[in-house]
């Protein structure tokens, strides 16, 4: 004999049924009503079921590996930050997070790959505000749509980025730098990692801002940029806050200001550049956990729940605050704003400053 909910709500319904058929003689719309409320009860039951059976394929999550993708290096802050979290995350809920390098096409092809997996929660990304918001202004032909290929989790982490000054700039502040740059329209140079990187971009925007014309040398990756300060061939860079903290304590930089709207834990004595002349100007690198659009809420739910308690524990708050970073920990919804905030920002920062991926 089959025993299940389904074949005990077939029975179930028959016997209604067989009740629910009018006697000779009752009254038509008695009859009628009956089967409304027969109709009523099968398809609250069917919700029942569907609800159980949702409820119980939801309870088996994860049941595999997570691959965890990092669309850049081994080694880079996507890197870093996801194996953080993802050792931790794997200890939360019971399976291995494998960390996957899918470099190349700056970032495009590990977010392209997450954006085009199976929205079942095997598949994450660890994000950050380059290759999800800098690189869709400077790609407009990316296979994916980047507003909407993607679930917000949460931002993992942001680090503020540092202007910094050969010592032998004759700038101490950001008022004499830009009153210097005003003097000197399009000489005034500054280095970066390379063309749409966030010190590119964060450059053309203060810029834009400070009515200022500066000189863009790039280079190929961060090192070399701060090199070419170091060395005194460009006297401006942005830096994230590691990198500026320890040259500025060895005194091989001169730290102008942190683009963040607050100012550093990390550097308390370095200004804001929204307090130095710049009302509003906020710029960081951030980091996080996005899914492939139309994961299943309750995935999306349990993602969010264990990632933000990881980012609460004092072992990983401490290790963030080594790297420069500051934990964040918001909710999907909060995320998914910033990134469409971003999204919009940089494409204008892009195109009014004419900027072409190379």
């Amino acid at each position: 004999m089959i025993d299940s909910p389904a074949a005990r709500l077939a029975l179930h319904l028959g016997s209604l049924d067989r009740s629910a058929r009018p006697r000779a003689g009752t009254d038509a719309a008695s009859g009628v009503r009956r089967h409304i409320r027969l109709l009523l009860f099968v398809l609250l039951s069917l919700c029942v079921i569907v609800g159980n059976v949702t409820a119980a394929a939801d309870e088996k999550y994860p049941d595999r590996p997570i691959h965890l993708i990092d669309p850049y290096g081994a080694g880079g802050a996507n890197d870093l930050f996801g194996r953080i979290v993802g050792a931790r995350l794997a200890e939360a809920l019971g399976q291995p997070v494998i960390i996957e390098n899918r470099g190349g096409a700056g970032g495009n092809i590990g977010t392209e790959y997450v954006a085009r997996a199976k929205p079942d929660g095997y598949t994450l990304l660890i994000g950050s505000n380059g290759n999800n918001t800098i690189n869709p202004a400077l790609y407009p032909s990316l296979p994916f749509d980047a507003a909407n290929a993607f679930s917000a989790i949460t931002k993992l982490a942001t680090v503020p980025v540092v202007l910094v000054a050969s010592p032998s700039l004759p700038a101490a502040n950001l008022a004499e730098v830009i009153q210097l740059a005003k003097t000197q329209p399009g000489k005034l140079a500054y280095a970066s990692p390379g063309v749409g990187s966030t010190a590119h971009l964060t450059a053309a925007l203060l810029a834009s801002r400070a009515g200022i014309e500066l000189l863009h040398v790039p280079y190929k990756g961060g090192g070399a940029a701060i090199g070419g300060v170091l060395t005194g061939d460009v006297p401006l860079a942005f830096v994230v806050i590691s990198t500026a903290q320890a040259l500025a304590q060895a005194g091989r930089v001169r730290a102008i200001a942190v683009t963040s709207i607050t100012r550093s834990s990390a550097m308390p004595d370095v200004p804001t550049v929204a307090e130095s002349g710049v009302p509003g100007f906020d710029v960081a690198s951030w980091y996080g956990l996005l899914a492939p659009a139309g994961t299943p809420p309750d995935i999306i739910a349990r993602l969010h729940a264990e990632t933000t308690r990881i980012l609460r524990r004092p072992d990983v708050r401490q290790q963030f605050l080594a790297m420069g970073a500051a934990p964040v920990g918001n909710t999907p919804d909060a995320f998914d704003d910033e990134i469409r905030a971003d999204l919009a920002r940089w494409a204008a920062v892009v195109k009014a400053a004419g900027i072409r991926a190379e």
